[in-house]
């Protein structure tokens, strides 16, 4: 078989995937659908949560490949599966927006829980209450 011919079987469809956030969990799924059997090529974009998979249809399907990349941890769909392209879209920046707005509250909340420690401990050294503060001095013998 020439190259061209395999070239001419190969078919590429677009997934979306869901639950990315840096650049090892795009290596994940592209090692993910890159290990099933008949796919060529896997160039996942961290920034729109795509995946442009190469494969050959006669040895495996976008179900298939879909499958591999979600038992790796990243929910995947064939974009073909999806009717609307701007819903998903859409979809896809409401749950950016929604998970930054949780990330924001922990951070609120973890610094109002280290505010008062801190600045008892300030106070403690402040007003010398622990003692142990003190530079160590010298006895001399």
């Amino acid at each position: 078989m020439t190259t061209a011919q395999q070239t001419a079987r190969a078919e590429k469809i677009t997934m979306l995937v869901e639950g990315m956030d840096c650049a090892s969990c795009v290596a994940h799924v592209e090692k993910a659908a890159q290990h099933v059997d008949g796919v060529r090529h896997c160039s996942v974009s961290l920034a729109t949560g795509r995946a442009a998979v190469e494969f050959d249809p006669s040895r495996t399907s976008p179900s298939v490949i879909a499958q591999a990349i979600t038992r790796a941890g990243y929910k995947s769909t064939p974009l073909s599966d999806v009717t609307d392209n701007a819903d998903t879209e859409e979809k896809r920046l409401q749950r950016a927006q929604k998970e930054a707005r949780a990330w924001l509250w922990r951070a609120i909340v973890g610094f109002a829980l280290w505010l008062p420690i801190e600045g008892a401990h300030w106070i403690s050294v402040i007003f010398d209450l622990h003692g142990w503060h003190r530079p160590l001095t010298l006895i001399s013998l």
